[in-house]
């Protein structure tokens, strides 16, 4: 009988202690915890973004006489330009505005000239005179993306002085450059 109140003995210590480590595995209460983060955002560095402006070359199969004769004295040249992003510098998807300005000069009077006569437009006695460009819109805003057109008056308004020198430009070709320029962008 010894051994059994040895073993229920043991069996008492037992439950006492399995029931102790068992309670410490149990939570009375669960307390929170914090962390800190550190977040991090790099600025971009500021660039330019490259535009192009592109425009149409106009060739006009009008023949163009003095303002003294009868026929046409005066044509349009009309030119469509356009004003686009190329750059690695993306903007976007802003709308982007600029003051377009178009400056005309002439290039060569007359190609039948040629480059050994040492003529120019007021040498030959011929005036050709450059109206003001008008556009489209009657202002000089353009808005990237979107095509413009700018049209330019070349009024004949003078005689050659003579017939030799009408003999050098007759049946000849009017070369003018038109340089276009958009300047002062905003973005918005």
């Amino acid at each position: 009988m010894r051994q059994k109140s040895l073993v229920i003995g043991l069996l008492i210590v037992l439950a006492f202690l399995v029931s102790g480590f068992t309670y410490a595995y149990w939570a009375a209460s669960v307390a929170g915890n914090q962390d800190t983060a550190t977040g991090t955002v790099t600025i971009g560095q500021g660039g330019t973004a490259e535009t192009v402006v592109t425009v149409n070359d106009t060739t006009l199969d009008t023949d163009l006489v003095p303002d003294t004769q009868t026929g046409t004295n005066n044509v349009n040249l009309v030119f469509t330009v356009n004003w686009a992003e190329d750059s690695s510098i993306q903007l976007n998807g802003a709308t982007v505005t600029g003051t377009l300005t178009a400056t005309a000069v002439f290039t060569s009077i007359l190609d039948s000239l040629g480059d050994n006569t040492g003529l120019d437009a007021t040498a030959i006695g011929l005036m050709f005179t450059l109206g003001t460009p008008s556009y489209q819109d009657s202002s000089q805003t353009i808005t990237m993306g979107t095509p413009k057109t700018v049209t330019i008056n070349l009024l004949f308004d003078n005689e050659p002085a003579s017939k030799a020198i009408y003999d050098l430009v007759a049946n000849g070709s009017i070369v003018i450059t038109v340089t276009f320029v958009v300047s002062s962008p905003i973005a918005s």
